[in-house]
C-alpha cells in the first residue's frame, strides 16, 4: 500500500489499465511514462486522467529535465 510504480513503456493496450486501475484501487500509485512515439498516445492520456494517473511522455534525454529538479 502507498508503492509508487513507474511505469515505462511504448505499448498502452485496454488489459494494461484493467490492471493499472486494479493497482490503484489496492493503494498502489501508478505512474505512466510513455517512451518515444505511442500509437494513440492522446487516447491513452485522456484514459490515465480519467483514472487519476499521472502521465508524462518522454521523447529524448532533455525531456529528462522535468525529474531532475
Amino acid at each position: 500500500w502507498g508503492t509508487t510504480i513507474i511505469l515505462i513503456s511504448p505499448v498502452f493496450n485496454e488489459v494494461f489499465f484493467e490492471h493499472l486501475f486494479q493497482a490503484r484501487r489496492s493503494g498502489l500509485n501508478p505512474v505512466l511514462v510513455p517512451c518515444g512515439p505511442v500509437v494513440g498516445v492522446d487516447e491513452v492520456r485522456r484514459k490515465a486522467n480519467y483514472f487519476g494517473i499521472p502521465f508524462y511522455q518522454i521523447f529524448n534525454e532533455q525531456d529528462l529535465d522535468m525529474w531532475r529538479t
